[in-house]
This record gives C-alpha cells, structure tokens and sequence, in this order.
C-alpha cells in the first residue's frame, strides 16, 4: 500500500502526465490520418481505445466504492485484455499492431523510469538525485522495451509461423498430406505460443520491474520474471490481489481529490463571472450566443479541467510501477532471501550483484 503515497510525488506525476501527452498526441495524429472505424464515421480507433480504458478505469473504481471484487477484476481485465481485442474484433488490426508497438515503447520507458526510482527509493530510503536516475536509466532503457519487445515478438514469429505453415501445408492437394502429417510440430508451435501468452499474462507486470531492480536485459529479464512468480505462485496471486485492491482505493482517493478540486474551482472561480464560459469548458458545447473570445476561454479552461483527468491517469501509472517493482523485490527476498537493499548500482555486472571485472 506504500505505492499509494510513492506514486503522488510530483516529478514521478510529471513524467506520466508526458508519457500520456506522447500517446495522445500519437493517437490523435493517427486518428486524424487514418480516419474512423465504424460504418457511421463516427469513431476513430484511438478514440475507441480511449473510451473503453476510461470504461475500465471506471469499473474498477465503482468496485471498489461498492464493494464488488468480481467488478473490480472485470475492470482491471477489460483495461488489460479487453482493449485489444476490442479493437482486433473491430478491425483496427493496423493501428493495434503499429501504434500498439508504439505504446509499448512509450510506456516501457515511462515504466522503466517510474519502477528504477522506486527501487532506489525502496532500497535506499531516499529519491535519487535527477542526475543520477537519468544516468542509470540510460544505462537500461534499452532493456526497459526489450522486456516488453521480446515476449511479444516471440508470440508473433510463433502465430506468424502457424499460419503461414498452415496456409501452405494444408492448402495443396496432395501437400495437405504431408501437411496434416507434420500437424503435431503445429500443435508444439501452439503450445509454445500458448506458454508465451500465459508467461506474459501472469508475469508481464513484473518485466520491467526485473530490469529496473536487477540490471538485467530483456529476454533474462522474461525468464527471471516468469520463474519467480510460478516459483511461488500463490505468494504473487496475493500480490496481485493486494495491487488491485491498492489501484482501486488510491483511484478513488485521488479521483476524489481532482473531483473536489474541479468542484471548488468551478463553484468558486465561476461565482462572480458571467457568460458562458464555465459551460463551454465543461460540456465543450459553445452556444450561437457565445462570440469567439468567450468559446476560445471556454476552451482554454477545458484543457485545463482535462489536464487534471491526466493527472488521475498518471497517478495509475505511477502505482502500477511502484507497486510491481515493490511485488518484485519482496518475491525475490521469499524465494532466494535478497536482501531488499540489494539491487543492482553502476559499477556491478548487468543482472547480478558481482563487481564488474577489472581488465
């Protein structure tokens, strides 16, 4: 539950609120190019994905708020699986593929850089200075996108290799033969897709938690990962159930906050002002009456009112960071007693504790 607190510090805010202005901004220049998905031309993909995560951001906080487990995994579910396949099932397959690859590296690094500041802070007691968490994450950045890169490229040589395979060995008269022959190293490519995707569903919260942590590169980092958590997976169930039950009570804490703020903001700051302008910032919807200067203030004091919504989007990603990269640390101290002072520092060999050697 520290990871609630860990994850309000201003700069670790800051540097979600860019990473969310990086995918927005992608998003709407995909939108703009590519145009709507739906036979109305009302919906653009990244709109559609946008609405179902709010969606899923709202069924885990009324979880909570209500009291309901089953809703709050729902939400959690929908967020994490229910975006792409939504968005396979409408037929975004380009922008799932090309601005999903673009959103993993964006959020690898805003990860990497929110889970290596908690472990200093974990492991030290203190924030590192901006100096140093910059050089160090240099130093990793490379393996922050390979965690996240390697599973997924893996799961898609192997469903590239399936269909392909399939598609020539059972299309042919007569190589259909030889094709349903070899079916069974089909179904060994299957099950190896099938491991892959359930490693990567059961252990990917813990990816770059693992380089940030232990200094290790990507594919180590997959393997450390998937090890630690079937190693003892009842231990990483409860820490998964404890991390949800934290996202949905810090969403509600902080939502709340950002809720009174626009409340007191709006009743105050509008009371002695006349016009339309708190209208049109609030429902976007500028009236015939309204001229351009007040619809243009209007406007200017919706980004604003967006701009806190951001902040309560940031603030999820900063948890899930902290909180994974605390899960992290303490399954390495139940199953090969780590102390949790121990990660790795400059100077010792990627993925270990060991000094570096002295040519």
């Amino acid at each position: 539950m520290g990871a609630i607190g860990s994850a309000i510090r201003p700069g670790r805010l800051f540097v979600a609120v860019f990473c969310l202005a990086l995918l927005v901004g992608g998003g709407y220049i995909w939108d703009a190019c590519a145009g709507p998905i739906d036979s109305q031309g009302t919906v653009a993909p990244f709109e559609f994905a946008t609405q179902h995560v709010t969606d899923a951001l709202s069924e885990v906080r009324q979880g909570v708020v209500q009291l309901d487990p089953d809703r709050m995994i729902d939400g959690i579910v929908a967020m994490t699986w229910g975006v792409p396949a939504s968005l396979w099932a409408v037929g975004a397959c380009w922008f799932l593929f090309i601005f999903g690859l673009y959103a993993v590296v964006v959020l690898a690094l805003s990860f990497g850089i929110q889970a290596r500041f908690e472990a200093i802070v974990v492991a030290e007691r203190q924030p590192p200075s901006t100096d140093r968490l910059l050089d160090e994450f240099t130093t990793l950045c490379a393996s922050f996108i390979g965690a996240w890169i390697t599973p997924l490229a893996i799961a898609a040589l192997l469903a590239i290799v399936i269909m392909l395979g399939s598609f020539i060995l059972l299309s042919i008269p007569l190589l259909s033969i030889i094709g349903a022959v070899l079916w069974g190293v089909v179904l060994l490519l299957a099950l190896g897709l099938a491991v892959t995707l359930l490693g990567l569903g059961i252990s990917g919260a813990l990816l770059v938690p693992t380089v940030a942590v232990d200094g290790c590169a990507g594919p180590d980092a997959m393997h450390r990962a998937f090890g630690l958590s079937m190693a003892r997976p009842l231990r990483w169930l409860w820490y998964l159930i404890v991390m949800s039950i934290g996202l949905g009570v810090g969403l509600v804490i902080v939502d709340t906050v950002v809720t009174l703020a626009t409340w007191l903001a709006m009743g105050l700051g509008g009371a002695w002002v006349s016009g339309d302008a708190f209208t049109i910032a609030v429902h976007g919807d500028p009236t015939e009456a309204s001229g351009w200067s007040t619809t243009a203030t209007g406007e200017t004091l919706g980004f604003w009112l967006v701009l806190l919504q951001w902040l309560v989007a940031g603030w999820v990603l900063c948890y899930l960071a902290a909180a994974s990269t605390r899960a992290w640390m303490l399954l390495r101290i139940a199953i090969d007693c780590t102390p949790i002072e121990d990660i790795w520092r400059p100077g010792l060999m990627r993925g270990t504790l060991a000094p570096e050697r002295q040519d």
